[in-house]
């Protein structure tokens, strides 16, 4: 039961306009003293899209919930979901929550629920000015009430959203570097890890390759860096 795990941090998301918790979320409410109810109720959450809100329960043993903005329910699709518990976890970053729980979307379809959860996991809490590539604080994820003949799906969902937050990561970590430290020849030497990292052939032009494929602009380019 979602009421009786044990969390740093619990994710509930809650389309537009909810006015009282979903049938899924209900028992957690109940059990935190009516603290999503509350909120609900003075309008302080909406609901709206990568909308966010903190409790910190007084009893129980999840440290905090963290209400997620889905936006309107017609409207949902798997980015859209993505998006919205990355933006939880992003806010999450500079706590500690490396045992992360979430509810399940009730109506969405529990493969894009386990890829964003996975996704979420690893990208929302990444900065690439301060984060290290591989650094991942959230240690366990914890998806409570799932039937056992669904349990094997959602992980394995929850295992390709942990792989694609780590290839998104990885590439933000290059973005982020001054253009004298990554160089056309670093990021060939990068992609060439990359590939072989994968089990993947990898080709890489030279300048006297690429003088002769007629790419003079990105030529140009390279030698300004």
């Amino acid at each position: 039961s979602a009421a009786t795990i044990t969390a740093d941090l619990l994710l509930i998301g809650l389309f537009a306009d909810s006015s009282s918790p979903t049938p899924g979320t209900a028992v957690v409410d109940s059990a935190t003293g009516g603290a999503i109810q509350r909120v609900l109720s003075l309008g302080d959450f909406r609901g709206q899209a990568n909308e966010t809100a903190f409790l910190y329960p007084e009893r129980g043993s999840i440290a905090r919930i963290g209400l997620v903005g889905l936006g309107p329910e017609a409207a949902l699709t798997p980015a859209a979901l993505q998006n919205a518990l990355a933006a939880a976890t992003r806010r999450a970053a500079a706590i500690g929550r490396q045992r992360l729980a979430a509810v399940v979307v009730e109506s969405a379809a529990l493969g894009d629920f386990g890829r964003a959860l996975g996704y979420a996991a690893v990208a929302g809490p990444f900065d690439p000015g301060k984060s290290k590539p591989g650094e991942e604080p959230v240690q366990t994820i914890v998806v409570p009430g799932v039937a056992a003949g669904e349990a094997e799906a959602l992980w394995a969902a929850v295992a390709e959203g942990v792989v694609i937050g780590r290839a998104v990561n990885d590439a933000r970590h290059l973005v982020y570097l001054p253009p004298n430290v990554l160089t056309p020849t670093a990021l060939a030497e990068a992609a060439q890890k990359l590939a072989a990292e994968c089990g993947l052939s990898s080709d890489v032009w030279d300048g006297d390759r690429l003088q002769a494929e007629g790419m003079t602009a990105f030529l140009a380019v390279a030698r300004g860096s």
